[in-house]
C-alpha cells in the first residue's frame, strides 16, 4: 500500500509541476517581447530592445559582482532592477510604453547613479550607460518633455561628475584592474547592441517612410494625369473639349505663336440624321467621324469637340497650303465613310488664319463665318 501511495503522490506533484510549468509559460508568454512580430509598432519595438538589454544589463551585473565577492547589499539593486524590468509589462500588458517610460525614469535617476557610485564614478564605465540612456529618451519622448528631460538628465549627471570628483571618498573604485576591464567591455557590448539595433530599426523606418511616401506621390500623379485626361477630354468622342481648345489657343497667343490655323468643322444635315435614326446612331456617327479627323492630323495639332455636331482643329507650325490641304483631307475622309443603313456623312469646314494682335475671339469668329459661307455655298466643302 506504501508503494501505490508513493507513486500517487510522485503523479501528483509531476502533474502539479507540468500545471505550474504551463502557468509560468502563460504568464511569461505575456510578455511584450515574446508578443514582438513583423506588425509591432515602432514604440513596441523599442520597448522590446529596452526591456531585453535593461533585464540583461543588471543579471549580468549581478553575476560579475557575485563573482567578484560584491556584498549582497550592494548587489542587490542588480536583482531589483531586473525584476522589475521583467514583470511590470507582464503585470501591465496593456500599457507597454507607458510601463517603459516609467522604467527609463527609474534607470535613468536611480539604478544607473546607484552602479555610478558603486562601480568607480566617472572613471568607470556606467557614463557609457548615462549616453545610452539618454538616446532612448530622444526616441520616446518629444517636444517639451524631451528637451525638459534631456537638459534635467545632463545637469543631474554633471552634478555626479562634480561631486564624485570633489568627494573621492563618495564612490566605490574597482577591487582590481580586471574588474574594471569587464565592466567597460559589458558596457561598450551593451552600447553597441543598443545603438546598431536603434539606428538600423530608424533607417530600416526611413527607407520604408520613403518608399511608401514615393510610391504615394506616384500614384498622386497618375491620379492626376487621369484628373486632367477627364477634365480635358470629350466623353463620348474620346477626343478634347471646347475647354481644353479655348486654353491652347489662349497659350499660343500668349507665347506669340503667329502660324497657327482654325478649323470649325460642322456635320451638315446632323439633325436629320439624329431625327430619322435616332440619338444613339447619331453618337456612333459623331465617335467615326472623330476617328476619321483624328487619322488626318498631326502629332502636335489639336483636335476638339467644339459642341454639339461641331469639331475644332488648332494647327500649328504649317503653311496656309499646308492646312488646306489637311482640310480637304478631312473632308473627303468624312465622305468616304460607310455607316450602316447606307448612310453617308459629309462635312463642312472653315479655315481661319491667325494674325498678329488678334484675339482667339477674332480666330474662331473669322474660322466660323467661313464655315457658314461653306454651308450657304452648298455644304461639303472648305472655305478660306
Amino acid at each position: 500500500h506504501s508503494n501505490v501511495y508513493f507513486c500517487f503522490f510522485l503523479q501528483e506533484k509531476s502533474l502539479r509541476i507540468d500545471t505550474m510549468k504551463t502557468t509560468f509559460i502563460k504568464i511569461f508568454k505575456r510578455h511584450p517581447v515574446f508578443q514582438l512580430d513583423e506588425n509591432s509598432t515602432f514604440e513596441h519595438k523599442l520597448s522590446a530592445i529596452f526591456l531585453t538589454t535593461g533585464f540583461l544589463m543588471p543579471i549580468f551585473g549581478f553575476i560579475t559582482n557575485a563573482i567578484f565577492q560584491y556584498s549582497f547589499m550592494l548587489n542587490f539593486p542588480n536583482l531589483l532592477a531586473a525584476c522589475m524590468i521583467l514583470f511590470l509589462p507582464i503585470i501591465f500588458t496593456n500599457k507597454i510604453v507607458t510601463i517603459t517610460k516609467v522604467e527609463l525614469y527609474i534607470v535613468g535617476f536611480i539604478y544607473f547613479p546607484f552602479l555610478y557610485f558603486t562601480n568607480n564614478a566617472y572613471l568607470g564605465a556606467v557614463p557609457i550607460y548615462f549616453i545610452m540612456i539618454i538616446v532612448y529618451f530622444s526616441f520616446y519622448l518629444k517636444g517639451k518633455e524631451l528637451l525638459f528631460t534631456v537638459v534635467s538628465l545632463s545637469l543631474y549627471y554633471s552634478g555626479l561628475f562634480i561631486f564624485a570628483y570633489n568627494v573621492p571618498n563618495s564612490y566605490i573604485p574597482y577591487s582590481d584592474k580586471l574588474t574594471g576591464l569587464i565592466d567597460y567591455i559589458i558596457a561598450l557590448t551593451f552600447m553597441t547592441i543598443v545603438v546598431g539595433i536603434l539606428g538600423a530599426m530608424t533607417y530600416k523606418g526611413y527607407r520604408n517612410e520613403r518608399a511608401v511616401t514615393l510610391s504615394l506621390l506616384d500614384k498622386l500623379k497618375i491620379k492626376n494625369k487621369e484628373l486632367e485626361t477627364l477634365t480635358n477630354t470629350d466623353h463620348l468622342t474620346n477626343i478634347f473639349n471646347r475647354r481644353y481648345f479655348m486654353e491652347k489657343i489662349d497659350m499660343l497667343i500668349k507665347e506669340q505663336t503667329n502660324d497657327f490655323y482654325v478649323l470649325m468643322i460642322d456635320i451638315d444635315d446632323f439633325k436629320d440624321v439624329n431625327d430619322k435614326y435616332g440619338h444613339l446612331f447619331g453618337d456612333e456617327v459623331l465617335r467615326l467621324i472623330a476617328e476619321s479627323l483624328s487619322d488626318c492630323i498631326r502629332q502636335y495639332d489639336t483636335l476638339a469637340r467644339y459642341g454639339g455636331e461641331e469639331f475644332s482643329v488648332l494647327i500649328t507650325n504649317s503653311t496656309k497650303e499646308s492646312c488646306l490641304h489637311i482640310a480637304e483631307r478631312m473632308r473627303k475622309n468624312v465622305n468616304d465613310l460607310k455607316f450602316r443603313y447606307d448612310l453617308t456623312v459629309t462635312i463642312s469646314i472653315g479655315v481661319s488664319q491667325y494674325t498678329p494682335n488678334a484675339s482667339s475671339k477674332d480666330v474662331l469668329d473669322n474660322a466660323d463665318k467661313n464655315l457658314y459661307t461653306a454651308k450657304d455655298q452648298g455644304k461639303n466643302q472648305v472655305v478660306c
